[in-house]
């Protein structure tokens, strides 16, 4: 009866052991869980989507539908996104597109940058230098080669 009672005590200490080993591990899988939920929920309002169209200027368009960014990102930010092959030049502090893809300004032609005006149903030039314009969700924008 002595052994007997010594197994019913060492299982029952087992069991024990057990039981509060289970509920640590969901204890602290459900903390995880909250966590990843939290983080998840910050970061998704720090992504936004834009439309971006590389006019070559040649006949040549190419569109990048729903290019995701991270907000506050700018116009530079998401060109450098869908082509690594970008040339800039600094003029008095302020960055501008030299090239794209091989496609390098000349003495009559160059890049400019335009966004889409939905108010008027039209492109509008940018004034602004290629890093300084901060996108906006679905905001539509354009990279054109131009002569002038």
């Amino acid at each position: 009866m002595a052994v007997r009672g010594r197994t019913l005590v060492f299982l029952s200490l087992a069991l024990f052991v057990w039981a509060m080993t289970a509920t640590g591990f969901a204890g602290y899988y459900q903390l995880r869980y909250t966590q990843v939920t939290e983080a998840f929920e910050d970061i998704e309002g720090s992504v936004i989507e834009v439309d971006v169209l590389i006019n070559y200027g040649n006949g040549t368009q190419i569109w990048h539908n729903e290019t995701t960014v991270i907000a506050g990102s700018t116009t530079l930010d998401a060109l450098l996104l869908i082509t690594k092959n970008v040339e800039l030049e600094k003029y008095s502090g302020k960055t501008y597109i030299s090239g794209i893809d091989g496609r390098i300004e000349g003495g009559t032609s160059g890049w400019t940058w335009w966004f889409w005006n939905a108010e008027k149903s039209d492109w509008d030039y940018s004034l602004d230098a290629v890093d300084e314009y901060i996108l906006r969700p679905d905001e539509i924008i354009k990279f054109e080669f131009v002569s002038w």
